[in-house]
C-alpha cells in the first residue's frame, strides 16, 4: 500500500467552545444494517458506515440500466475509530470502495475543534488527480460524526474549507462569511415555487452558521476574524429583511385569493339554496339528476374542485416537499431526463405515470358529463 505524505487541517464547529468526546455520533443516513458500534470510556469505534451518499439520488440508480460501472457508482463504507487522549481526540479513518480501492488516514482533534490529518494510505496506482477531493471527503466524514450537521438542510456541510500544511483561522472565517453571503445572494435571486419554503427557512439555517461563526471568533481571537463576523452579521440582517418582505407580500396575496374563493363559494351556495339549481320551479337538485347519473356528476364536480384546490396550493405543496424530501426532486429529475430506452421496466412505468393519471382523469370527466 502506497502512502501520500501530506498534512491538512479543518475546523469542526462547536457552540460550546470545546469538542465533547461523548457527543460523537453518526447521523441516521450513514447507518445501515451492517453498521456496528463499540464504545467505552475512552474508545468509540464505528464499522461499515454507509457513505454511498454521493448524491441524494444515489438510491434511485436502480431504475437505470447500468451496463458499465464508473468509479462513483461503487458502494462505499467507512470504519472510524476515536480515542480520548484528553484534552485531544485521536483517531483513524478508513474508506473502502467495493472492488476498487481502500483509503486510510489518521487524525487528531484539539478541544477547540481544529482537526489535523496525517498522510493517506491507498492501494491504487495513483491518487494525485483526486487528492484534494479525497482530503475533503475524509474531513467531511470525521466532521459529520463529531459535529452532526443537524442545523442545516443539506446532508453535507460545504461551508468549511480544508487547509494545507497549517491551520489558518482567517481562511475559515472568510469561508463562513462567503457562504453566508452566497446564501443571501441565492435567496434574493430565486423566487419560484420550489424555493418558497426553502427561502423562508434559510434564515434559521444561517442563524445556525452565525452561531458557530461567533464561537469561532471567541475561540480564535483575531482582528480579521472579528471583522469578517461583523460583516456576516450585516449580511444576515439583509437576508432576514428580504425574506420578511417576500413573506408579507405572499401572505397579502394569499389572503385576497382566499377571500375571493370563499365569497364566490358562499354566493353560489346561497343561490342554489334560495333560488333552486337551474330553474326557479324546482328547489331540489335531485329532481334534475337521475339516480344513474348522480354519482358521475358528483365525481365530475369533485375533480373540478380538486383541480382548483391543487392549483391554489401547488406552490406551498411543492416548496414543502422540495425542502423536506429534496431527494424526491432528484429522483423525478433523474427519471425525466433519462432516455426511455435507458430505463428498466420499473423506471419506464414510473416515467409513464403522468400519462396514466391524465388519461384516467380525462376519461372520468368525459364519462361524468355524458360524452362517453
Amino acid at each position: 500500500m502506497d502512502v501520500a505524505t501530506t498534512r491538512w487541517y479543518g475546523w469542526i464547529p462547536t457552540n460550546r467552545g470545546k469538542i465533547n468526546f461523548y457527543f460523537v455520533k453518526p447521523p441516521s443516513f450513514l447507518i445501515s444494517q451492517n453498521t456496528s458500534k463499540h464504545q467505552d470510556k475512552k474508545n468509540i469505534n464505528y464499522t461499515n458506515l454507509d457513505i454511498s451518499y454521493l448524491s441524494d439520488s444515489y438510491g434511485y440508480k436502480k431504475f437505470l440500466k447500468l451496463t458499465h460501472k464508473s468509479k462513483v457508482e461503487y458502494p462505499a463504507t467507512a470504519n472510524v475509530s476515536f480515542v480520548l487522549n484528553s484534552p485531544q481526540i485521536d483517531g483513524d479513518v478508513e474508506i473502502v470502495y467495493e472492488k476498487f480501492c481502500t483509503l486510510k488516514s489518521n487524525f487528531s482533534i484539539d478541544s477547540n475543534g481544529v482537526v489535523a490529518f496525517q498522510n493517506i494510505n491507498y492501494d491504487i496506482d495513483s491518487i494525485e488527480n483526486e487528492l484534494q477531493e479525497i482530503k475533503t471527503l475524509l474531513y467531511v466524514l470525521v466532521k459529520t460524526l463529531v459535529h452532526g450537521d443537524a442545523h442545516h438542510h443539506q446532508k453535507i456541510d460545504i461551508a468549511l474549507p480544508i487547509m494545507e500544511n497549517e491551520f489558518n483561522p482567517k481562511i475559515v472565517s472568510s469561508s463562513l462569511a462567503d457562504y453566508i453571503k452566497l446564501a443571501e445572494k441565492n435567496t434574493k435571486s430565486t423566487n419560484h415555487c420550489e424555493s418558497l419554503y426553502r427561502n423562508e427557512n434559510i434564515v434559521y439555517e444561517i442563524d445556525g452558521y452565525l452561531s458557530y461563526f461567533k464561537s469561532f471568533m471567541l475561540l480564535f481571537d483575531d482582528a480579521e476574524v472579528k471583522k469578517e463576523y461583523e460583516f456576516a452579521c450585516s449580511v444576515v440582517a439583509s437576508l432576514k429583511s428580504t425574506v420578511l418582505k417576500r413573506k408579507n407580500k405572499v401572505d397579502f396575496i394569499n389572503g385576497i385569493v382566499a377571500a375571493v374563493i370563499a365569497f364566490t363559494g358562499l354566493f353560489i351556495s346561497m343561490n342554489i339554496l334560495l333560488n333552486g339549481f337551474w330553474l326557479p320551479k324546482c328547489n331540489d337538485i335531485t329532481c334534475y339528476l337521475s339516480f344513474h347519473n348522480r354519482f358521475y356528476y358528483l365525481l365530475g364536480s369533485f375533480i373540478v374542485v380538486m383541480i382548483v384546490f391543487l392549483k391554489y396550493t401547488k406552490c406551498k405543496f411543492v416548496s414543502y416537499v422540495y425542502y423536506h424530501w429534496y431527494e424526491f426532486f432528484e429522483f423525478t429529475r433523474l427519471i425525466k431526463n433519462a432516455r426511455f430506452r435507458d430505463l428498466n421496466l420499473e423506471g419506464k412505468l414510473i416515467k409513464l405515470t403522468p400519462f396514466y393519471l391524465l388519461l384516467g382523469a380525462t376519461t372520468t370527466l368525459f364519462y361524468s358529463i355524458g360524452l362517453i
